[in-house]
């Protein structure tokens, strides 16, 4: 399904029945890569929506650099579009951000989040390194980034094991639009929901890597996790074991254990 949203057209597709789940990727990836095998899993409990965010893979962007802000908004008129009133949603990585952001504007609409490999704010120490890796994007292209990229979020044992995979990985990062991925680089050094987060009663889901050092992260592994869980005592939290980034590309077993239990526990509310 195509949704024209401010400047952009989304796609958008529903796998399933049931409570709705809506599943948010990050930048660099589209949503047919990152959630493929989870959507597979989750499909014949629920009813799952996946979308690309703006200039991402299927989706199209005549804006450029958008803000979490925009992002969110996007998220809540592809809900609209695809008919759910009310969701469990899940962030992964810069998804996280947006997933967050959706739930403090429209709370009655969230029965749950799960933030994935993210963060409520990134740590000032970082924001030079995104800032450098927007204008390098903007400047250069995808290319200019992609091996260092893959180095940084997936494993060395995935690289090696799962040569196809790693293609499919680098071909999708370098299909991104390099002026919407900038633009996301720099809004994450403008955007913080820790405080915001830390009053919301939605429940809360964040699982994190052992070895995801990545700067979304703070670049050091668990150090965002550890942030959320003393803001949110109330949170579930969950540890993927060997795995950088992303866990549902490395981990999957592991973590559909963690995910699955989470949204049944909360279907009713969605």
């Amino acid at each position: 399904m195509s949704i024209p949203v401010d400047g952009a057209t989304l796609h958008a597709e529903q796998h399933g029945s049931g409570p709705d789940v809506v599943l948010v990727h990050g930048r660099g990836q589209s949503s047919a890569r990152v959630w493929r095998d989870v959507v597979a899993a989750l499909a014949p409990r629920f009813r799952v929506t996946v979308y690309d965010q703006r200039g991402c893979h299927r989706s199209r962007d005549t804006v450029g650099d958008q803000g979490i802000e925009r992002h969110a908004a996007d998220l809540i008129a592809v809900m609209d579009a695809m008919g759910i009133a009310r969701a469990q949603l899940v962030g992964f990585s810069f998804g996280g951000l947006i997933v967050q952001e959706a739930a403090f504007r429209a709370p009655s609409r969230i029965a749950s989040l799960t933030l994935m490999c993210t963060t409520c704010g990134t740590r000032p120490e970082t924001h030079a390194d995104y800032l450098a890796r927007a204008d390098r994007v903007q400047r250069d292209g995808m290319a200019a980034y992609v091996d260092q990229g893959i180095a940084r979020v997936l494993s060395p044992w995935y690289v090696r094991d799962r040569p196809q995979e790693t293609a499919e990985y680098r071909r999708q990062f370098l299909e991104d639009d390099p002026v919407v991925y900038a633009g996301a680089m720099r809004a994450m050094t403008r955007w913080n929901g820790c405080e915001r987060l830390a009053r919301s009663t939605v429940p809360l889901l964040t699982m994190a890597a052992d070895g995801d050092d990545s700067p979304i992260t703070a670049n050091r592994a668990l150090a965002a996790q550890e942030e959320i869980v003393r803001l949110r005592a109330d949170a579930t939290s969950a540890v993927i074991r060997d795995a950088r980034h992303y866990v549902q590309l490395e981990r999957l077993e592991q973590t559909l254990e963690v995910l699955l239990p989470f949204l049944e526990a909360h279907r009713g509310g969605a």
